[in-house]
């Protein structure tokens, strides 16, 4: 349910040096391979993820994080709802503004 919501959001911020990714986190690596030709992505997707996933705390799926510049979590959120890609949305464009301020 959530793949066209974050395909937007990589559509939206492209250029903007923000980098969507796609992570399996449950299944064994094949059966993520043969999801994502069944149904591609419009952003990179990450096998092999659980590492990743556990590092970051994601404790529910489909699960997102966003990462500042500096490499601090700014949002974490689990679930996808009516709201979902409004609140990673507005969080995006508040880290993409800090990045576009000058240093100092």
């Amino acid at each position: 349910l959530a793949m066209p919501g974050i395909a937007q959001l990589q559509e939206s911020y492209k250029g903007k040096g923000v980098v969507v990714l796609g992570m399996n986190v449950e299944d064994e690596v094949q059966i993520a391979r043969d999801f994502v030709r069944q149904k591609p992505a419009k952003y990179p997707q990450l096998a092999e993820a659980g590492a990743v996933s556990r590092q970051y705390r994601i404790l529910g799926l489909p699960g997102f994080v966003v990462i500042d510049a500096e490499g601090k979590v700014a949002l974490r959120m689990s679930g996808w709802g009516s709201d979902s890609q409004q609140r990673i949305t507005e969080k995006l464009d508040a880290v993409v503004k800090a990045m576009a301020k000058p240093a100092g």
